[in-house]
């Protein structure tokens, strides 16, 4: 067994102990990995103070010397969202595993200006993202698309070679559910919020740009004609957290308002401390999750449906993303296309008048969180690397870098062949008016 030190950006508990929402996936992975028999320790980026929690120390992680905070681990964790180049730079001999769950070029396409400033910023992310590409000896993405995604980037990267053709450099491990089942609410959550009368239909979390909640208030404008004790709930939209999810959140209300629907047939409210969540989950027939067709639906593994998944609802999200394939494949859930109003309602009445069907969702919500999406199962490639950990065999070789380095040199000289060769058979067939013919076409 290793002793493994796992680096978070953010806090993983708040002032009063409880797990912050930010925290849960790396504080999840860390018991899995302790679970396994691992000797595991958290190093927050952000630190409030010291704490030991089942075995768990959490740290803080000094990032002016970093080579000291991880000094001892024979493994490391690395989420990519830190953006940190000098970790590579002072820490050379400790095998570092890096997280990929989280898209972050992806989601910066979204986040950025198309403009100067947003392009020099997406540049910088860029290479920050192949510093730890190449730097990485181990790496874990969420999903077989994100898998290929990032197969994709390490091959171009010159990480994937003969030299590590019998290596296993990367690894899909699923966004899992929580260990605990969801404890019994002492209260209802949306008593005082929604009407009682109403029949719930929960879209849990915050509005963001990667998001479609438009189609979802849309939809509630034939699901109410037909079914007035229907009321779709945003749960947590309503305490945005930055300019983003304010922006989605006004645009939001601002629809449900033209539609006759806010406060009627659709509501938005707060979320509950992490611990206490299981009480969104109890009033709901199921959960709806929409969005549109982009790069971020393709690879994204969506925490927020697993855990609806781990409450016990069914959820109806838009087809095209790992969890949407999961949940037809284990009649937990179904999908729908994306941005089609219609059919989102025809499904949510569907359900809504179908208990017996629901019921059996359900259940199979239940066994799917117990088995695919089970955290003791779901961190078996990592425990696998972690029990024997070693430094990438073309980084111990030295030729993690150059590779890359010649691989677009190489390039380069392909083209300027290939534009060389173009130009004498051109010559050939037709003397010089035909090549700078063809030169004047393509300039």
């Amino acid at each position: 067994m290793s002793r493994v030190s796992l680096i978070t950006s953010k806090p993983v508990f708040s002032r009063d102990g409880a797990i912050n929402n930010n925290g849960y996936m790396a504080w999840e992975i860390a018991r899995a990995l302790k679970r396994k028999g691992h000797d595991v320790r958290m190093l927050e980026s952000e630190h409030g103070k010291d704490i030991v929690r089942e075995g768990i120390s959490v740290l803080g992680c000094d990032w002016g010397n970093v080579r000291k905070s991880v000094e001892g681990s024979q493994v490391v964790i690395l989420p990519l969202t830190m953006m940190r180049e000098k970790y590579f730079r002072e820490v050379r001999d400790i095998p570092t595993v890096v997280d990929l769950v989280d898209p972050v070029l992806i989601e910066s396409i979204f986040a950025l200006e198309p403009d100067g400033e947003g392009m020099r910023e997406f540049a910088a992310a860029t290479q920050r993202v192949m510093n730890y590409i190449q730097n990485g000896d181990f790496f874990y993405c969420a999903g077989m698309r994100a898998y290929a995604y990032y197969v994709g980037m390490l091959s171009l990267a010159g990480r994937i070679s003969p030299l590590t053709r019998e290596s296993k450099l990367i690894a899909s491990i699923p966004v899992a559910a929580s260990q605990e089942a969801p404890k019994k609410p002492k209260q209802p959550f949306f008593a005082g919020k929604v009407p009682e009368c109403k029949r719930l239909i929960l879209w849990p979390g915050r509005i963001y740009e990667w998001y479609d909640a438009e189609v979802a208030i849309k939809a509630m404008v034939e699901v109410a004609r037909a079914e007035p004790d229907a009321a779709l709930v945003f749960a947590g939209a309503g305490d945005p957290c930055n300019d983003y999810s304010r922006k989605a959140l006004v645009k939001s209300r601002e629809l449900a308002k033209k539609l006759g629907l806010l406060d009627k047939s659709v509501f938005f409210t707060g979320w509950p401390p992490h611990s206490e969540r299981a009480a969104v989950y109890a009033e709901p027939e199921f959960a709806v999750i929409t969005f549109p067709e982009s790069l971020m639906t393709l690879l994204a593994f969506r925490l927020r449906a697993v855990d609806c998944l781990w409450g016990g609802l069914p959820v109806i999200s838009t087809e095209g993303d790992e969890v949407g394939d999961l949940l037809n494949a284990h009649n937990a859930g179904g999908t729908v296309k994306a941005g089609d109003a219609g059919e989102l309602a025809a499904k949510m009445l569907e359900w809504l008048q179908s208990p017996e069907k629901v019921a059996e969702m359900r259940k199979n919500a239940g066994k799917l969180v117990s088995r695919e999406l089970n955290w003791d199962y779901a961190i078996e490639p990592l425990d696998e690397f972690c029990r024997n950990p070693k430094i990438a065999v073309d980084k111990a070789s030295g030729v993690a870098k150059s590779t890359v380095r010649s691989a677009f040199r190489a390039s380069r000289l392909l083209k300027y062949k290939y534009y060389a060769h173009r130009a004498m058979a051109l010559y050939r067939k037709g003397g010089a008016g035909r090549l700078f013919g063809k030169v004047r076409d393509v300039v």
